[in-house]
């Protein structure tokens, strides 16, 4: 038995509303079948690029390449060759003295160099650099279409992804002042005020800093830009890992799973599975032997969830095999894989989304633990807590390797 999918994912079907996450894809975005892949990321403050990057990177094996990370490493063996740098600060000002030594084809250059440790791999290329001293240089900051065709005689781009966001909702982002009464910062302590200016500041040059690269991808329209403001980031993470896996791009793991355990086929009938969109699985029927270790038998649904494409919440009904509600007399390691002890919370709670029109929200609690790899394991409220912790700790144990 595979995973039996369910997609109730907005209120027009019935399902648990979540938000529509706005994309646009230019008509020439392809999924490359030659290697290396390279995929231009673009994406400033605020629009949550590293959740994002980590998370497409650990579900598709991309290999994530900074070009502010690169110049970092190259630019201090080129400027030591003649000159005495002492650091960071002896860098900045020779290339301010001389802006020429820091270009965008020179690090387009070291670009090529990096792909060519792996040829066959897909690359996620991160371009606007977040350091100030590099994104004042006019040598670096440029209309980038020369170099990046000389770039695509060898090595062709994909597409670019752009994660966008607003620079007015970028400073929506800081909270306010305190209020009249509320307690003021202290001596010394910077203001929420002052966070709000700086940030504003990086989102404009960020803003003029990127404006030629999404020109020139939009002209050849290979341009994929997503609304980084209108949600929070796990659906736009859901709606890229979508996008991605029907442009023919290969899932290697599920990341952020949502495993929703049962010990009858009662409890989980008691749950709507197709409002929430999640995938059944019936352990008994995916495993050699039933009645194998806890450890053995979480280890083989771990590998039965990482071929479940479709999504990557689950409904696992643990009838049938060795695992048992009652109290577990496994010892628990020492080592930390949690994140947070037990809690309660609802599924509405867990999966982001809110009642689809006409349907009262579920309060259903259920015992909830979350692994140090991002996944939350769910128990029904009456589960020993040994059991939850026991499982929970089988799973991560297993997702770490």
């Amino acid at each position: 038995m595979g995973c039996s999918s369910s997609t109730g994912s907005n209120a027009d079907d019935g399902g648990a509303y979540k938000p529509d996450v706005k994309m646009t894809v230019g008509s020439q975005v392809r999924w490359q079948e030659k290697c290396p892949r390279l995929i231009f990321l673009l994406g400033g403050p605020g629009s949550k690029k590293g959740f994002i990057v980590d998370n497409l990177v650990q579900t598709f094996g991309f290999k994530l390449v900074s070009l502010e990370d690169l110049i970092l490493l190259e630019l201090p063996k080129k400027l030591k060759m003649t000159n005495h740098v002492d650091g960071i600060d002896d860098i900045k000002q020779i290339v301010r003295d001389k802006p020429s030594l820091l270009s965008l084809s020179w690090t387009l250059e070291h670009l090529e160099r990096h792909l060519e440790g792996d040829l066959q791999a897909t690359y996620l290329v991160d371009v606007i650099p977040n350091l100030k001293w590099m994104l004042l240089s006019d040598t670096l900051i440029k209309n980038p279409t020369d170099e990046l065709q000389e770039l695509e005689k060898k090595y062709p781009i994909a597409f670019a992804l752009n994660l966008a966001i607003k620079e007015s909702d970028v400073i929506k982002k800081i909270k306010p002042l305190p209020a009249v009464g509320e307690v003021q910062p202290a001596e010394g302590q910077q203001t929420d005020e002052v966070d709000s200016s700086r940030t504003e500041k990086r989102a404009k040059l960020y803003e003029t800093s990127a404006k030629s690269w999404l020109h020139h991808f939009e002209l050849s329209d290979r341009l994929v830009s997503i609304d980084m403001s209108s949600t929070q980031p796990q659906h736009v993470y859901d709606k890229l890992r979508q996008f991605f896996i029907e442009l023919g791009a290969t899932s290697v793991r599920t990341v952020n799973s949502i495993v929703l355990f049962g010990f009858d086929e009662q409890e989980l009938s008691d749950v709507n599975i197709d409002y929430y969109g999640m995938s059944k699985v019936k352990l008994q029927s995916v495993v050699a032997d039933p009645m194998a270790s806890t450890e053995q038998l979480i280890s083989d649904l771990c590998k039965h969830l990482e071929n479940c494409t479709e999504t990557e919440s689950f409904a696992v009904e643990l009838d049938g095999t060795s695992i048992k509600k009652e109290a577990s007399d496994k010892c628990l390691e020492k080592a930390t894989l949690f994140l947070n002890d037990i809690e309660q919370t609802t599924l509405d709670s867990v999966l982001h989304c809110t009642p689809s029109k006409g349907r009262p929200q579920n309060n259903k609690k259920f015992k909830a633990i979350m692994s140090t790899e991002g996944d939350i394991c769910l128990f029904p409220e009456d589960t020993h807590n040994s059991t939850c912790k026991h499982i929970a700790q089988c799973m991560a144990k297993v997702r770490q390797r």
